[in-house]
């Protein structure tokens, strides 16, 4: 077995069984007991001693690999931009939505509409700050469908554009995107004179709306920004006012607001689209992994890392043992990170059973919503002490037994917002001296 010795020592558990077995004499004498005082104690203390190990396993095998689509629907979180990645590709990101109703809707007939105004909510964004996007809103042609899942990958026909803003970027004093689209509102026949208590009447008439951004970003420029559609902030505001008689026949002019949601009986999900055009990672994608020196992690259904550990086998034949510490170390690369497109933040560790669907490794209560990245160790770091002690032990007992990769990929979860960031994992030290490696610190259960 080809590993790295790091310190071999012996640890003897007499000491603490002579330290158990002395208390339990005392609390025995002490008790109101029948044990004369010429009866003695037979206790086991001649014990074995195992030998401790520590070790560095540097084949650690990366293959970066597209992701499958990621769900985006229904969220409290939005996407919209675009970004020129030397590293992977293009990505843009367009929000698709309904609007819902907060309750009955009833609109006098002569009511006169003032203004309308689309708006999202900003809350943040992945890389330049500075650039300046076109942003357009877009009636949506095709129908959406409550009961379907909608991915980062989906797709819905665009209609009219309904109104733009060039050359926008947001700023502490400017945190929202907004439309004016007075005229749609006038030409689409809906609300004046017209009653609605649910979502779906409302729904009929407007189908949806679709917020794209529309610019040509430098290569490692560009923009996604963070939208929330749910904030109070968000959504459809239609000011009108409308006349009225009172008990003296004067007319008497009545201001009112019309507010529509993004959340209430609708439907609204992110596309994010990349067309993986960087030559690093055209060059990583479904490469031999026993090789690569790279792999790339790219967040919204971009790309993730299958990780490969093949010195696990080796212990197979070294008898039974027990794991004391697995410590994961992925070092990053972020030299080659443009200044613009920071790396990730938050990266989730998975494997997969014996039937290949990905599931948590065992470890995960450990890290996860944890960044895990170690100034010290220059990469993250995972504690997988029990993923690998169950990976031994079922190679040992189980001939057949195959050991699955782990895979790194980012955190997709609620109550973490998406992120459209990424980031590039140094390969084994088996093919680069600072690369990524196991420190596994474990006692053969052989007396020795």
């Amino acid at each position: 077995m080809n590993l790295n010795t790091l310190n071999l020592q012996k640890t003897s558990t007499k000491r603490f069984y002579n330290n158990l077995f002395a208390a339990i004499a005392i609390l025995m004498l002490h008790s109101a007991c029948s044990t004369s005082d010429n009866e003695a104690l037979d206790l086991p203390l001649d014990l074995p001693t195992y030998q401790h190990n520590e070790v560095r396993l540097d084949q650690v095998e990366l293959s970066t690999i597209k992701s499958k689509s990621s769900r985006t629907d229904n969220l409290d979180f939005a996407l919209i931009g675009l970004l020129n990645d030397s590293i992977y590709g293009s990505t843009q990101a367009t929000f698709y939505t309904q609007i819902g109703l907060g309750g009955l809707v009833n609109i006098p007939k002569n009511a006169i509409i003032d203004s309308v105004v689309f708006r999202l909510n900003f809350i943040g964004g992945y890389g330049n700050s500075s650039f300046k996007h076109n942003y357009g809103l877009f009636e949506v042609a095709d129908s959406f469908e409550l009961d379907s899942k909608y991915t980062n990958t989906s797709n819905l026909a665009l209609g009219s554009k309904l109104a733009e803003i060039n050359q926008k970027r947001f700023t502490a004093n400017s945190k929202s995107l907004s439309f004016r689209i007075d005229n749609f509102w006038h030409t689409s026949n809906a609300f004046v004179g017209k009653e609605y208590s649910s979502s779906s009447q409302i729904q009929k008439e407007i189908i949806g709306f679709a917020v794209q951004a529309n610019s040509s970003p430098e290569v490692n420029d560009g923009y996604v920004g963070y939208f929330s559609p749910t904030n109070a902030e968000s959504g459809v505001f239609a000011h009108y006012h409308y006349y009225e008689r009172n008990d003296k026949n004067e007319l008497i002019k009545t201001d009112a607001l019309l507010q529509l949601t993004f959340k209430d009986g609708t439907k609204r999900f992110s596309q994010v689209l990349h067309d993986y055009n960087g030559a690093p990672v055209q060059a990583y994608l479904n490469a031999d992994s026993t090789s690569a020196s790279r792999g790339f992690v790219q967040a919204i259904g971009g790309s993730t890392i299958s990780i490969n550990l093949p010195e696990l086998t080796h212990f197979r034949d070294s008898g039974e043992i027990a794991i004391q510490k697995a410590e994961l170390v992925l070092p990053a690369e972020l030299n080659v990170q443009p200044a613009n497109l920071p790396p990730l933040l938050f990266l989730d560790l998975k494997t997969k059973n014996p039937a290949g669907t990905v599931v948590d490794v065992l470890d995960r209560g450990n890290f996860y919503w944890a960044r895990n990245y170690s100034s010290a160790k220059g990469g993250y770091v995972y504690l997988i002490t029990s993923e690998v002690q169950y990976m031994l032990t079922e190679h040992k007992r189980d001939e057949e037994f195959k050991i699955q990769p782990l895979i790194l990929q980012p955190v997709v979860n609620d109550p973490i917002a998406f992120s459209a960031g990424r980031i590039v994992i140094k390969g084994g030290k088996s093919t680069r001296k600072d690369g990524a490696h196991i420190n596994l610190y474990y006692s053969k259960l052989d007396p020795k």
